[in-house]
């Protein structure tokens, strides 16, 4: 059986973390290199508040072919409601590098089919947020599931607005358009990550116990014989004789002028005679008898048996199978809108209180994912002003600007959002919500 690779399993973790589950995306891609006076140009955006919208029209679909048209322009749509406990604030932007008149007249035009008595006008993007009075942003990423049918009377958000009646809030919704190529790309992602995590849902395991059974025999014979005979014999004799002999003679005459002749002989012989002899005679006999025997025997004897005994059992990665789970779901979905115009979406709650917008976000997201399926992917991120990127993230929403993160381990930047067709984002966008269609 050839092994498994768990580096792959890291891998294909970090995949779906990028196209479907996308929490504490902390840090953003460029908040580095954002400077303060970095401005949005404005032949780019374009941002108008609604002041007087009566939706006169029980069918809303006609607007879903403006935000068609968007797409085909590849056209950032904002919306936004500016909330208090006393008014509703709606606001339209647009980004777009080209085209930008052109998706703002289809905007207004399409609007105008809703109630020909629409009133609006241009704002700053410097006039609709105030960074001084705000320290959270909350971002509600899911797959909206939407109810059957959508009226003027039942406008999609009013049960959010209601259930945060009393809050004040601004919510930011951003739908992105999605190419067919790269929606193409993302499903052929998808499919390839289902096939490197599906070897690491049911993994065998083979686990063998070994007892090894040792026995030894061991036989150790050792005979030594030393024997060693010394025999010494000496016998001695010993005889000395010398012979020495001395002769002395003398003569001598001694004469007087005066005197007759006087002879003196003195005559002195002496002999002796000595004699010594030495004989030696010594006898040595020595005799060894040395006898040495040595005898060994060595007898070993091992023996070893193995038991073994074999487990066979089999585990299952649960995180895996909700995650596969959560892919069929998707490419479900993807191959149905394949051919759709396609938007990336996600929605972000500002508040001058932490609470807020974390109760924001999560009540918006609860409401709008009752009916959809349990294992559709959402997530709730959240940045406070003692996040680093905090004031950049905001400067990038006041701009409308798509903020982009990136996650350690991560190659790509992660957008956050999830797919949703221009169909399913035409109830968000419209009716829209002023204070006389709520109430207070």
């Amino acid at each position: 059986m050839t092994p498994i690779d768990c580096s792959k399993l890291q891998q294909a973790l970090c995949t779906a973390n990028q196209l479907l589950f996308k929490p504490h995306l902390n840090r953003l891609s460029n908040c580095s290199s954002l400077a303060s006076n970095d401005k949005l140009d404005p032949k780019c955006f374009k941002l108008i508040e609604i002041t007087s919208f009566i939706c006169s029209s029980s069918d809303l679909s006609s607007f879903a072919y403006t935000l068609s048209a968007l797409h085909r322009l590849q056209t950032t749509l904002y919306y936004i409601l500016d909330v208090s406990p006393t008014t509703i604030t709606p606001y339209i932007g647009l980004r777009s590098l080209h085209n930008l008149c052109i998706a703002l007249d289809l905007i207004i035009a399409g609007l105008m089919k809703l109630d020909p008595t629409l009133q609006y006008e241009y704002i700053e993007y410097t006039d609709f947020i105030d960074l001084s009075t705000l320290c959270s942003v909350s971002s509600a990423t899911f797959t909206p599931s939407l109810p059957d049918s959508i009226t003027c009377s039942t406008p999609l958000l009013s049960a959010f607005v209601q259930s945060m009646k009393g809050a004040s809030y601004t919510l930011i919704l951003i739908a992105n358009p999605i190419t067919l190529e790269c929606y193409r790309q993302e499903q052929i992602t998808l499919l390839g990550l289902h096939t490197d995590l599906f070897p690491f849902t049911d993994i065998n395991h083979n686990i063998q116990h070994h007892k090894h059974n040792n026995c030894t025999h061991t036989t150790n014979c050792n005979h030594t014989c030393l024997d060693t005979h010394t025999l010494t014999k000496s016998n001695g004799n010993s005889c000395s004789t010398t012979v020495s002999q001395n002769t002395t003679d003398s003569f001598s005459t001694f004469f007087k002028p005066s005197d007759s002749a006087n002879f003196t002989k003195s005559n002195n012989e002496a002999c002796n005679n000595s004699r010594s002899e030495t004989c030696n005679d010594n006898c040595s006999d020595t005799q060894t008898n040395q006898c040495t025997n040595s005898k060994g025997t060595t007898h070993t004897e091992t023996c070893i048996t193995i038991d073994i005994n074999q487990e066979n059992f089999r585990t299952r990665d649960e995180e895996v199978v909700r995650l596969l789970e959560t892919i069929t779901t998707a490419l479900a979905r993807y191959t149905a809108t394949l051919y759709l115009p396609i938007f990336n979406f996600n929605t972000y709650f500002t508040s001058c209180n932490s609470a807020t917008s974390l109760l924001a976000a999560t009540t918006y997201m609860g409401l709008l994912t009752a009916s959809s399926p349990a294992n559709a992917p959402r997530f709730i991120n959240y940045w406070d002003d003692c996040n680093n990127c905090f004031i950049p993230l905001i400067e990038q929403l006041k701009q409308l600007k798509t903020p982009s993160f990136c996650v350690e381990g991560c190659c790509n930047e992660i957008i956050p959002g999830m797919p949703i067709t221009a169909n399913e984002l035409n109830p968000f966008i419209v009716p829209i919500l002023l204070s006389s269609s709520l109430g207070n």
